[in-house]
């Protein structure tokens, strides 16, 4: 007793104490009852010198007590001494289990129940067993009963052992409430609502409760110490002052302040209440735990004044060193992170007193705080981080728990400091904690920053993965789902399983509008996974997440999020199959609504939410959404204009003008033009290789004028290191440079310029290191842009070419295949290099794909090149005809019909003869029936153009096609359309390659030739529009005036070719008896030629325009083809003037011989003509029949050549092959009409013999009674006829004589042709045999000549005539290699065709 009344009192006198402890252990065991046990443990637990030898006697005596010795008041003081005394001897407590189980419910009083469970709390001991029936007896007790204090610690010692039973928690709370105010002192409160707090209870009735007393009171200063929390006294506490307020200690208002933060009870009038007691607490009166736990509130809730923070900021300034400790320290820059009120002197203070602690005072609990915190803050001190980091590694394994370690990882990470070490301490640390530690937050920090290190971490995330899955969906809130799903997204460590179990907590959480920035993040995750066709939960999860955006507000939204939102919604609705599906939908997960939602939030920001990075995000995103309505559409246009402009860097300004000129929303946008000033004003020094391409790329595509705009783009291109620029940098340059030449935006040296400078960097990239540098589309855009420039760069196009031919064929696709052999097509390239690429592509091609690879444009671009340059590879051709039969008819354009049905035209005869297994005519039928299906509307005249112009090359007479063409046609011409030469030329061909007479469409086409705007140098267009007008015997005088005014302005300019179309028109108006009486083309042409059989030595022929002399020069200056071409312009001269066209030209004229114009022309026409098999075949037999044969008799007056000519019999055969008819008809081509006609009106007597009426196999005699029938049917042709026939003859064998013995003029003559290389071998023999007939008959041999000229021991099959491969310099190469079809395919000529 006297030891208990001075420990009542405060009072410690040492030597008394020592002295009642000597006395008290010299008492035997057995006088000790109960009651002064507990009387003398409590006493010594108070003072600050308590004995161990007393306490270990009295722990000896307690257990030799009768267990009926005891009441609830001694049990209870024993085991809360021992308690405070920290004596955790574990037989002492385990032994007072059965006393305490052994009392009934009312044998506690609150105050006894409460003494009890905060002992066992505070030696850490959970029995279980005790503290349940400690429940049963808090549950008995009536609130009449209790006092403040005993409520708060028994709620108090419960959360300490985080053991939350509702049922108990509810009845003290209620207990709380009733009990009269006036019993609450401060601390009582702040402990209730801390142990509520600290088992996450939100009762907000008991907050609800305490806030309104407390604010209602007031407070007054505190003049006594405060009272202990776990006090034992029975006597009252002061709870209030004297004036009946509140006294509040720092300790108190901290854990009033901690409860409603942890709870996120955000009640700002309990904060403001406290903020003016904060502000008046003077500074030595503050603790630095308690202060750092109010800084934590006010920063969580986000409450509290400037004035109340930077007040306690002040405060800590004040404290000395040795008061704030680890925990309190981390407390306080936690705080100053979480309101962003940065005070980098109080940090650096901070810091230097952790520097300054010793490690022993650290927890990983405080060092993942304070890390946290300057991370947040941005303070990345190296030094402090290097310090805690060691520190971290020397604590043991227990103190750690999984939140501790995510945030202790990710600081480092937002530090971007490394430290290796350091993450793999707690990597393996991670390892070791008991999975039930872990919740969703901590797995998902860990994650992220683990994943965030350049080497995965497997055995941790695999970990990791197995925990998660094993956590409740109450573990997880949506930034933790958020986090662990953007984490394992990640290809490396990408787990099914996880995922699936995702999506399942996905459709269980509740999203709140607040949640957005966590729906972001879960969308792009699962749509970066791509699990939709394994996994129906994905589907389901996506648009779940989709359907939380309606909540969405505009007030809970941010630019960044909105913009990852859209990318990753709209690529969902690309991965997903929903064929099918549409209708099923419910409204709510309708895409355009959504998206409409999303436009609304976007266009509800405003200029200060955003920056150039999120704009540029938001414009992207619904660029590739492909959504825009027209509010949207003027937000981007105003806000872009609206940010200040020194806020963009050239890298924001590509990408934002890449993404507009993409688009068709913004046609006339303002932005290209605001950012070019600022574009103009940078340096090159500036520029990368990537943003200088889609500035230039951007501005180029949509046609914007700024010459000095884009002179400073060329300029930093050649200024820019090799470094900076790569394959696809090279290919995106040139191809926007090609652009700007198009559309003549800059001067094209400038443009050169540029060319060539990246033509040096690109070979400068040795074709061995290709790989990471170049690939097939790269190449293909480079090799692309080259063409369209038309830059003939040889060093790179065979650098490219050994690049290309290193590659594997895999590596291409149809697209980059036909930009390749396109372009290699179209520029001068070394033979070999090109043949060597070629014959890769034709590999390539064969690797791609018929059914799935080829679009049409692409088949378009291959076979074009393949056929134009002479490369008919068998496989390849058929491959691709294949595919273009597979090919939708709604997929194919105007362009790419005209040139598909060009090629195959083009190589139709090499295919057949290479035995070939594609079907051309139904390649050329579905075709057709594509072009039917394009709208006339979408079509331009150069369209129509090149599909008649095709047409006409595959002789495909499709009337109804034709037709449905004419019908744009016709727009044009209502709506007064000026036409171009090229386009009404092969019009107007086509209609006349195909025979169609139809008066409707050949009057439109006469209009359209009317209609011609510029005719230039077209002197092609002007020669195919005579032949037409030939060919369809057109009596339009308005045409045939402008023929005959045209033809004559560039007479003399014109090539062979063009003269000879132009000579069939004069030639059909003299047969039709259209010229004026007596005018007579063929009978001027014919005395022009013989004027030496009239005496006349010497004709004057106009010099050419083009080489050759000039004045009266000698024709030895002439090469043959300009005498060709001399005399060919004066019979179109004379037959003109005749018409009466007055020809302007002062032409100079030369002087030759008529033997000489003869040879000349007669070389022209030999070197053209061919023979078939068909008609050597004709022609053995008919010899078998005694009659002679004169093969490809040329009539010089009129131009043609007869294919077999019996000069004894007066009349002629013509063999008509398969090329003389029309595809899958037995109608004869315009072209085979005309002559049969113009033939017919000369008074030739023959037949046309048809290739189907000849027999293929069988016995000769089946073919000779053929020919028998045929002969007599014929009759001869009219005495004046046959004179000149044998004149012809015999300038045939004058030509033959000269050129046995002049082998540089058979030289000059040889233009190409195989069949004149046939005939120049066979000419030695007919010499020999002439000599031969001569000695033996007297010279009888004319009638055999010119069919011994193949003898049937050497006739071999006839081959195609090949093309000439060097380009088109002068009217001379023109000749017989031309192909009347070229412009069909190159937009560069127009189509002509040979009437011969």
């Amino acid at each position: 007793m006297i030891i208990n009344a001075f420990a009542r009192r405060r009072m410690f006198p040492r030597n008394l104490y020592e002295s009642i402890a000597t006395y008290a252990q010299r008492i035997p065991p057995d006088e000790y009852n109960a009651q002064s046990v507990a009387i003398f443990l409590n006493s010594f637990s108070k003072s600050p010198f308590s004995s161990s030898p007393i306490l270990d006697y009295l722990a000896i005596v307690t257990q030799h007590l009768d267990r009926s010795a005891w009441d609830t008041q001694s049990t209870a003081l024993v085991l809360n001494s021992y308690a405070r005394l920290n004596r955790r001897e574990e037989e002492i407590f385990e032994a007072f289990v059965p006393i305490i189980l052994s009392f009934g419910m009312s044998d506690f009083s609150s105050q006894n129940i409460a003494n009890i469970v905060n002992a066992y709390a505070k030696v850490g001991m959970k029995e279980e067993k005790v503290l349940k029936h400690m429940k049963q007896a808090v549950l008995f007790l009536q609130s009449s009963r209790c006092d403040s204090q005993a409520v708060a610690n028994i709620l108090n010692a419960y959360s300490r052992l985080e053991m939350y039973d509702q049922e108990l928690f509810a009845h003290l709370n209620k207990m709380a409430t009733e009990i009269s105010t006036s019993k609450f002192s401060s601390q009582a409160i702040a402990n209730i609502l801390n142990a509520n707090a600290k088992v996450g209870n939100k009762d907000m009735k008991l907050f609800s409760h305490f806030s309104r007393f407390i604010t209602s009171v007031g407070h007054a200063p505190r003049d006594a110490s405060a009272v202990d929390e776990d006090s034992d006294n029975d006597d009252d506490s002061p709870n209030f002052s004297s004036v009946g307020k509140l006294v509040y200690d720092t300790q108190a208002i901290a854990n009033i302040l901690n409860a409603f933060s942890k709870l996120e009870i955000k009640d700002e009038t309990i904060f403001n209440h406290f903020e003016g007691l904060i502000l008046s607490t003077p500074d030595d009166k503050w603790e630095a735990q308690a202060l750092a736990l109010v800084l934590n509130a006010y920063a969580k809730l986000d409450l509290g004044s400037y004035e109340v923070f930077f007040r306690l900021f002040h405060v800590v300034k004040t404290m000395k060193a040795g008061n704030t400790n680890a925990q309190a320290i981390s407390n306080i820059v936690n705080a100053m992170a979480k309101t962003e009120l940065k005070d980098k002197e109080l940090l650096d203070m901070l810091k230097e007193r952790i520097l300054d602690r010793d490690p022993s005072d650290f927890s990983a609990q405080s060092i993942s705080s304070i890390l946290n915190a300057y991370a947040k803050l941005e303070e990345m001190d190296e030094e402090l981080f290097c310090f805690l980091s060691r520190i971290t590694q020397s604590l043991p394994a227990h103190m750690f728990q999984p939140q501790a370690i995510a945030n202790i990882v990710n600081s480092f990470i937002k530090a971007e400091i490394e430290d290796e070490k350091l993450f793999s301490f707690l990597s393996s640390l991670a390892l070791t904690i008991d999975p039930s530690a872990y919740n969703g937050q901590a797995i998902g920090v860990i994650a992220n920053a683990y994943i965030r290190k350049a080497e995965i971490d497997r055995p941790l995330f695999s970990f990791l993965n197995s925990v998660a899955t094993t956590l409740s969906p109450s573990s997880f809130e949506p930034q933790n789902l958020a986090l662990i799903a953007n984490a394992y997204s990640r290809f490396e460590i990408f787990s099914e399983h996880l995922f699936h179990f995702i999506f399942e907590m996905i459709l269980c959480t509740s999203f709140s509008a607040s949640d957005f920035q966590n729906i972001a993040v879960l969308m792009t995750a699962i749509v970066k996974v791509e699990m939709f066709d394994d996994d129906p939960l994905a589907v389901d999860a996506m648009r779940y997440l989709a359907r939380m955006l309606r909540r969405i507000t505009p007030e809970t939204s941010n630019p960044h999020a909105l913009g990852n939102v859209i990318f990753a919604y709209s690529k969902f609705l690309q991965l997903v199959d929903r064929d099918g599906e549409e209708e099923e939908l419910e409204k709510e997960d309708d895409p355009s609504s959504i998206f409409s939602h999303l436009a609304f939030l976007t266009c509800h920001l405003t200029p200060s939410e955003l920056d150039p990075s999120s704009f540029t995000l938001l414009l992207s995103a619904f660029t590739r959404a492909n959504y825009f309505d027209e509010e949207l559409a003027v937000f981007f246009e105003s806000v872009g204009v609206l940010l200040p402009l020194d806020q963009f860097d050239l890298t924001i300004m590509a990408s934002i003008l890449h993404t507009i000129s993409r688009s068709s929303f913004f046609p006339t946008s303002k932005i290209p033009s605001y950012f070019s000033s600022r574009i103009k004003e940078t340096s090159a020094l500036a520029f990368n290789g990537q943003n200088l391409v889609l500035i230039t790329a951007a501005y180029a595509k949509s046609d914007w004028k700024d010459e000095l705009l884009y002179e400073h783009l060329v300029q930093v291109g050649c200024e820019l290191p090799s470094s900076e620029w790569n394959g696809q940098s090279c290919s995106n340059y040139l191809n926007a440079l090609a652009r700007l030449n198009e559309l003549e935006l800059l001067e094209r040296s400038r443009m050169e310029q540029a060319f060539r400078h990246l033509s040096s960097i690109i070979c400068s990239t040795p074709v061995h290191l290709y790989e990471g540098v170049f690939d097939a589309q790269n190449i293909a855009i480079i090799t692309n842009a080259f063409a369209r420039m038309d830059i003939n760069d040889r060093r790179l196009l065979e650098h490219l070419s050994l690049i290309v031919q290193q590659m594997h064929p895999d590596l291409f696709d149809a697209q980059a295949t036909s930009n390749i052999v396109h372009a290699y097509m179209r520029l001068d390239v070394e033979e070999e290099t090109r043949k060597y690429l070629m014959d890769f592509m034709a590999v390539v091609i064969l690797f791609l794909d018929a059914q799935s690879d080829f679009n049409a444009q692409a088949i378009s671009n291959i076979v074009n090149a393949f056929a134009k340059l002479d490369q008919v590879d068998v496989k390849v051709f058929e491959h691709l005809a294949f595919a273009a039969q597979l090919i939708p008819l709604e997929d194919f354009n105007a362009q790419a019909v005209a040139n598909i049905l060009n090629a195959y035209s083009r190589v139709q005869k090499d295919l057949s003869d290479q035995d070939c297994h594609v079907d051309i005519d139904a390649l050329f039928l579905h075709l057709a029936s594509a072009a039917k299906r394009i709208d006339p509307l979408l079509l331009d005249i150069q369209n129509v153009a090149n599909v008649m112009n095709a047409l006409a090359r595959a002789t495909l007479r499709d009337v109804d096609l034709v037709r449905h063409l004419f019908k744009r046609v016709a727009i044009a011409l209502e709506e007064e359309e000026p036409m171009e030469a090229q386009a009404a030329s092969n019009v107007m061909h086509a209609l006349a390659v195909l025979d169609i007479r139809d008066d409707a469409l050949v009057r439109q086409a006469c209009q359209m030739v009317s209609r011609i705007r510029f005719l230039g140098d077209e002197d092609q267009g002007i020669a195919n529009i005579c032949w037409s007008s030939a060919v369809l015997q057109i009596d339009d005088q308005h045409l045939l005036e402008w023929c005959r005014r045209t033809a004559s302005s560039r007479i003399h300019e014109m090539s062979w070719t063009c003269l000879r179309q132009v000579h069939q028109l004069l030639l059909t108006l003299e047969l039709d008896r259209l010229l004026p009486p007596g005018v007579s083309v063929t009978q001027s042409l014919h005395d022009l030629l013989y004027a030496d059989a009239a005496g006349e030595e010497k004709i004057s022929l106009p010099a050419p325009s083009k080489g050759g002399g000039r004045g009266r020069a000698a024709s030895e200056t002439m090469s043959w083809e300009q005498l060709v071409r001399a005399a060919a312009t004066n019979l179109v001269l004379c037959a003109l003037n005749e018409t009466g066209v007055t020809l302007t030209s002062n032409q100079p004229l030369v002087s030759i011989s008529p033997s000489t114009a003869r040879q000349a022309l007669y070389s022209r026409f030999l070197s053209e003509v061919t023979s078939s098999r068909l008609q050597t075949d004709v022609v053995d037999h008919m010899e078998q029949l005694g009659v002679t044969c004169t093969e490809e008799f040329i009539d010089l007056s009129v131009g043609y050549s007869l294919d077999i000519l019996m000069p004894s019999l007066g009349c002629a055969l013509e063999v008509d092959g398969p090329f003389h008819f029309l595809l899958n008809s037995y109608e004869r081509s315009g072209s085979t009409k005309m002559k049969h006609r113009h033939l017919e009106q000369i008074g030739y007597k023959f037949h046309a013999i048809p290739f189907w009426e000849w027999p293929k196999v069988g016995p000769s005699e089946e073919k000779l009674a053929y020919l028998r029938q045929i002969l007599r049917n014929l009759s001869s042709s009219s005495d004046e006829l046959s004179g000149k026939v044998a004149m012809h003859l015999k300038a045939r064998e004058e030509f033959e004589a000269a050129l046995l013995h002049n082998k540089s003029r058979r030289k000059a003559v040889d233009c190409g042709s195989k069949t004149y290389h046939r005939r120049e071998r066979a000419l030695s023999k007919v010499a020999e045999q002439r000599e031969e007939v001569e000695d033996e008959q007297g010279g009888m041999y004319e009638l055999s000549l010119d069919y011994s000229i193949e003898d049937a021991g050497d006739r071999k099959p006839r081959k195609k005539t090949k093309r000439s491969k060097q380009p088109v310099e002068d009217d001379e190469a023109w000749s017989p290699s031309y192909d009347p079809f070229e412009s069909g395919l190159s937009q560069s000529r127009i189509s002509s065709h040979d009437p011969a």
